[in-house]
């Protein structure tokens, strides 16, 4: 992860395969190094060679799809390979220019993780339950969409080496706008954040999306429901326009939970969200989840009942001697299923109310009189 300043600055070798080597300068850098392989001839040695520095840019492809939490690494990527004896060793070259400039210690790093964990944290706390993953997506879109614009730069190429926090998950899990607001991969990342916190499945997923007038390179997500995939982009969900702002007044849901033969406007997602995977030119991940053909349907055979809130119904007044009581209902809230449990409100019986005493029967020379008394309370007999 490149938190802690010792492993930058070389101060650690030999720890975790962290070596310090030296350029053609003798400018030392610290490297993580892993073993390559044997060769034996000067083309096995070439083959080895471009197969390590391949799986080296292959491995930080990866790391950078799997951990949508890191925020602080740069987009330098430098392979290093040498030999020793017929030994190849491959490593990555790492050092100031391996962190975001945002975060170039490792006190900066420290804060910006406890911000982060903050930030999801509010959002979670306010999030539907982990029983519902569905209405929790719908939530992450919504808030994503309703606290951020996206970044209104004149030149992204530009803000990019001065400001990454445009492309992680800090800026749309803050909420930011105006040039400091985040563009698709941070809205991407930030989702991936809070799904990975919710036990969601989720992935990351990006190409050349396809609009009705170009395409452009893009980031979006895609999340297992009920065993099946759907697409989620929000940016797309949070377009440019209205009255502009975090709230814009033109946030939407129409790419949320959508499949593959879904259309939207003039093209089905899968058109419009062609798949590479290429985060370096020639280093693909072709093997992301299939999306479903068809736009997320809740199934309660599969997913299990979603009750909503409790209604009161039924309610029973207190008697003199009986507690009052009601049913607490609570509805599925994609089919006709229903809970119903009895409340006795316990301690609510009024007790009698006894009006004066009244000669029932008068007393005679042989036989004692009687007196009765009534309760005044309504309809007790």
């Amino acid at each position: 992860y490149l938190i802690e300043d010792k492993y930058v600055n070389g101060e650690v070798l030999d720890a975790h395969n962290f070596h310090v080597g030296k350029d053609e300068d003798g400018v030392l850098y610290p490297t993580i190094l892993f073993f390559a392989g044997n060769y034996e001839t000067e083309e096995g040695y070439s083959k080895l060679k471009q197969i390590m520095s391949d799986y080296t840019l292959i491995i930080c492809t990866a790391f950078n799809r799997d951990h949508a939490e890191v925020f602080w690494l740069g987009t330098v990527v430098s392979p290093v390979t040498y030999t020793q004896g017929n030994q190849l060793v491959s490593g990555i070259v790492v050092g100031g220019p391996a962190r975001s400039a945002l975060y170039p210690d490792e006190r900066a790093i420290k804060k910006g993780i406890a911000d982060r964990d903050a930030w999801a944290e509010s959002i979670l706390a306010a999030a539907p339950s982990e029983q519902d993953p569905e209405e929790r997506i719908r939530y992450f879109n919504e808030w994503l969409t309703k606290n951020n614009e996206y970044n209104t730069s004149e030149s992204l190429t530009e803000l990019r080496p001065s400001y990454l926090d445009a492309w992680t998950c800090m800026s749309a899990l803050e909420g930011r706008e105006g040039v400091k607001g985040p563009v698709c991969e941070a809205y991407a990342r930030a989702f991936k954040v809070l799904c990975d916190r919710s036990n969601i499945p989720c992935v990351l997923a990006d190409g050349m999306a396809v609009t009705s007038t170009g395409s452009g390179a893009h980031m979006w997500n895609s999340v297992n429901l009920g065993g099946g995939w759907y697409g989620v982009d929000v940016t797309w969900n949070d377009p440019r326009g209205g009255k502009g702002g975090k709230v814009s007044g033109v946030e939407n849901t129409k790419y949320l939970l959508v499949g593959a033969d879904t259309v939207v406007g003039s093209m089905t997602y899968g058109q419009s969200h062609p798949e590479t995977n290429a985060l370096y030119e020639g280093y693909e991940f072709p093997n992301g989840p299939e999306l479903s053909s068809e736009k997320y349907v809740h199934d309660c055979s599969k997913m299990g009942h979603v009750l909503g809130e409790k209604t009161i119904q039924n309610e029973k007044n207190p008697s003199c001697e009986a507690n009052g009581g009601h049913d607490e209902v609570r509805v599925c809230k994609y089919c006709p299923y229903e809970e119903i449990n009895y409340v006795e409100e316990s301690g609510t019986a009024t007790g009698h109310d006894f009006g004066e005493w009244t000669v029932s029967k008068n007393a005679t020379c042989e036989a004692e009189g009687e007196e009765k008394r009534i309760c005044v309370n309504v309809g007790c007999t």
